[in-house]
């Protein structure tokens, strides 16, 4: 009788120890996915931009920083790998990435491609129009925005933090030509122009033609600290050059880190 007294006690330890371990399963959050998104930019030149919005799916509304990553010349917005996204991602930001118009998905506006190069190109409205879209979108902080840009890409994100309040920009590979295209300055006009910007990391490849001089040359007349100029001894340019030396994407993390 004893034995099975013992036996009835064993049993209701262990469901009584199965219904608590049930109980507390129930009031676990669900799992954190990243989300994806695809969402449309409509410019003030009436020009759609297609674009991609990543986000935690658990935070979607809780206020975060936004990281604009924009592509180079002829690429479009694929080229930032889903490896780096998600990095970000999980440092608590939020991304987007978008096609430059007469780029990828987005509208043919300029029967010259290579007028993206200059400001008759008029890319500087497609990130603007991300600017606004993204300050209207539950979920993201407005005063913490980083645009993170490949060669021309660079050279816009430089004009964000010029014209639309960027908090922090990286450029990898940017170009003397583009930048002052898109900003207004010029050697010319370097003793009365322009206010310097702050919060700007280069990245360049030391043997990439022309464009490790152009850094150092914006760098050093036109932003002021914090600032960082990163010389990576390769010939490779933009994307390229991020596919290259891994230890890149770190980089830019590390900065966003200390500086959004």
């Amino acid at each position: 009788m004893k034995k099975q007294i013992h036996i009835i006690l064993a049993l209701l330890i262990i469901f009584c120890s199965c219904d608590s371990k049930k109980t507390d399963l129930s009031n676990l959050e669900p799992k954190a996915k990243i989300m994806k998104e695809d969402v449309v930019f409509k410019t003030s030149d009436n020009i759609k931009i297609q674009g991609t919005y990543y986000y935690n799916n658990i935070e979607i509304t809780k206020k975060e920083p936004l990281v604009i990553l924009i592509h180079q010349y002829k690429s479009d917005r694929g080229q930032w790998k889903s490896d780096f996204i998600d990095s970000l991602v999980a440092k608590k930001y939020k991304v987007i990435t978008y096609d430059i118009r007469n780029h990828g998905e987005s509208d043919k506006a300029v029967e010259n491609i290579e007028d993206i190069l200059t400001a008759k190109g008029n890319a500087m409205l497609d990130l603007a129009a991300v600017f606004n879209w993204a300050k209207l979108r539950n979920g993201i902080d407005s005063t913490r925005f980083a645009v993170i840009g490949t060669s021309v890409g660079a050279s816009l994100a430089l004009y964000s933090k010029y014209e639309l309040g960027s908090k922090t920009v990286i450029c990898i590979s940017a170009g003397r030509s583009t930048f002052e295209s898109f900003t207004g300055n010029s050697e010319l006009k370097m003793g009365t122009y322009p206010k310097k910007v702050n919060s700007i990391l280069f990245i360049c490849g030391d043997k990439d033609d022309t464009y490790p001089d152009d850094a150092k040359y914006i760098y050093t007349n036109y932003i002021e600290d914090p600032k960082e100029l990163k010389y990576f001894n390769s010939d490779k340019h933009g994307k390229d050059l991020i596919a290259q030396i891994s230890e890149i994407n770190k980089l830019m993390i590390d900065w966003l880190a200390k500086n959004l």
